[in-house]
């Protein structure tokens, strides 16, 4: 299950949110600039083992890491559903078990 919480609001127009990269998701193991971000939205922190730094697009995302966005307080619920959809997105195995399934009959 993906966390978000709104972490504190910023400037009059944005906010920053928070969410969690999920094992097993599609960020899992992923550079930053292979995800789809929204517009207005920008990655500013990622928090790792007791440590932040700002990202680039070569850093690559870890299960357990919290990301830190901001986002515009305008389009807040889309921007929202489009970040669970490209950030906690669990990747689908259910062909890969049912082709051991088939081979194990």
């Amino acid at each position: 299950m993906l966390e978000n919480k709104e972490v504190q609001a910023v400037a009059s127009g944005e906010m920053m949110v928070e969410m969690i990269v999920q094992y097993d998701s599609q960020a899992e193991n992923q550079r930053i600039a292979q995800l789809t971000l929204p517009e207005s939205c920008l990655l500013v922190s990622v928090h790792r083992s007791g440590q932040d730094t700002i990202p680039n697009g070569r850093t690559i995302l870890m299960a357990g890491d919290y990301l830190t966005f901001m986002i515009s307080k305008k389009n807040e619920v889309q921007i929202r559903q489009d970040l669970q959809k490209n950030i906690d997105r669990k990747i689908d195995l259910s062909p890969f078990f049912d082709s051991i399934d088939k081979y194990a009959k």
